[in-house]
């Protein structure tokens, strides 16, 4: 995979000391920038607009709707836009990230926590001349400017911005929310990475279902796609006819999404447990096929731990016990179809051992107790489900291939589990459609508390309501 430092070169980077990583998987796409854009990762490649967009969302969000029209007006002379830009606020808006400010940047300790903290490192014989005091002062440097906590435009950048040629064609709500520039590493810490994976796949998926929206539009579901009927259509017990002549359009790739997240999802755990970039905790975010790819990881990080206490038992001279490994090779086989691997696989560390907290969002997949409480035994810390009720695209694909089933044990994704040590997280205020889940990334870490101390989190089991791997 590619390592990266944001948008600026890595050399202009510094390096700070990470106590956890975070892999993050996209599993919807409406373009290849969004296996980077919803976790707060510049895409590698951006279009003018686009950088436009999200220089404007943090320094001009009045202008953000207007940006298409000003690079109209600037053709061919975009270099002079930008410069222009960084003389007003002191950034090019191609080199957006990383921010100097935010929640990881901007905390910090109180005067007992901070004599105790320079306490314990002379204890421990750390101490040298610089004391944390001048670490934290480290921290921005003269030469990059700070995002503001507010950012409101110059009066400078308003005029650059502004256009006297009428009112601007709005674009849409999505079109915006997806060009919002935000920094996990800003906001969060730790060391980041994103999995590439089946590009084409899910772009054509994504496709494939702008097709089913359009032809229910032209067709029997004209009025079906009337909000009072589309909310009542989640809990309809029958989907009507026409809805499942329709659903056959997107059946195909999405049978293929879930087989071939299943199968990364494998190899993801194989590449967890014989990871040599230390024994640090992971956490693991994913939403649409990336969230049924953690889910499928989680059961082969199962499945090796039971062969790993199988080989611990044999190395200390006692009877394994064989019935727990059969019972684990039947769950996993039970979620992804998949043949058991033979107990010859490398495990070169406990894989009880690796994940912390787990966040799902809009996941496509029905998942049974037992399955629930194998996965929970691997998740040391929080395992999240995130799900809307808007999700109508999930819901009807599940319910048009299998009724009865499916209402018995919904998706993931468009419910909450009934159990006390998941967390369920209710974000039908924010994501209306199952697409929407690629611009409501960060208002959902936002909302769960992610990365922060259990005690301002949603209690365990309480439901809020609310609205190829590179290294990032």
């Amino acid at each position: 995979g590619r390592r990266t430092g944001g948008e600026r070169g890595d050399s202009e980077a510094r390096p700070r000391p990470e106590l956890s990583r975070t892999v993050c998987i996209s599993g919807w796409l409406r373009d290849p920038g969004d296996f980077d854009r919803p976790f707060g990762v510049a895409p590698p490649s951006m279009s003018d607009l686009e950088v436009m967009r999200r220089f404007c969302s943090v320094y001009a969000p009045r202008a953000a709707a207007n940006c298409e029209r000003v690079l109209e007006e600037w053709r061919e002379r975009e270099d002079e836009l930008y410069s222009a830009c960084e003389a007003a606020c002191g950034r090019d808006p191609r080199s957006l990230l990383p921010f100097d400010a935010g929640a990881r940047y901007d905390a910090s300790l109180t005067k007992e926590e901070d004599g105790a903290l320079d306490e314990l490192v002379c204890m421990l014989g750390l101490a040298g001349e610089k004391k944390t005091q001048d670490v934290r002062s480290r921290r921005g440097t003269d030469k990059e400017p700070t995002r503001p906590a507010d950012a409101s435009p110059v009066d400078s950048l308003s005029d650059l911005l502004s256009s006297a040629d009428g009112p601007a064609k709005r674009p849409s709500d999505i079109a915006l929310r997806s060009c919002e520039a935000w920094d996990f590493h800003a906001r969060y810490g730790s060391e980041l990475y994103v999995v590439r994976w089946e590009e084409r796949l899910l772009l054509e998926l994504n496709g494939s279902v702008r097709d089913f929206q359009r032809d229910m539009a032209k067709g029997a579901g004209k009025e079906i796609l009337k909000k009072t009927a589309m909310a009542s259509l989640l809990t309809a017990i029958a989907v009507p006819s026409a809805l499942l002549s329709f659903s056959n359009i997107i059946d195909e790739k999405w049978t293929l999404a879930k087989e071939r997240s299943d199968e990364a999802g494998v190899l993801l755990a194989q590449s967890l447990i014989n990871s040599r970039a230390g024994h640090r905790p992971v956490n693991l975010v994913g939403f649409s096929f990336g969230a049924r790819m953690i889910l499928s990881c989680l059961g082969e990080l199962a499945r090796c731990q039971a062969i790993w206490e199988t080989r611990q038992q044999q190395s200390d001279g006692r009877t394994p016990d064989t019935s727990q490994t059969s019972r684990l090779h039947s769950l996993r086989r039970s979620l992804s179809g998949s043949s058991n691997k033979s107990d010859g696989t490398e495990i070169q560390r406990e894989p009880a051992s690796i994940v912390e907290d787990v966040i799902l969002m809009g996941t496509p997949a029905s998942v049974g107790k037992e399955q629930w409480s194998m996965y929970r035994g691997l998740v040391a810390g929080r395992l999240v489900n995130c799900y809307s009720k808007n999700d109508m695209i999930l819901a009807l694909m599940y319910r048009s291939k299998n009724l009865t089933s499916s209402l018995l044990n919904p998706p993931v994704g468009i419910s909450r589990i009934d159990r006390s040590d998941v967390e369920n997280i209710d974000v039908s205020d924010c994501v209306g459609s199952h697409g929407e889940y690629c611009v409501a990334v960060r208002q959902i870490l936002e909302t769960v508390s992610y990365n922060q101390p259990m005690a301002i989190g949603p209690a365990q089991g309480e439901e809020k309501e609310t609205a190829s791997v590179r290294k990032v």
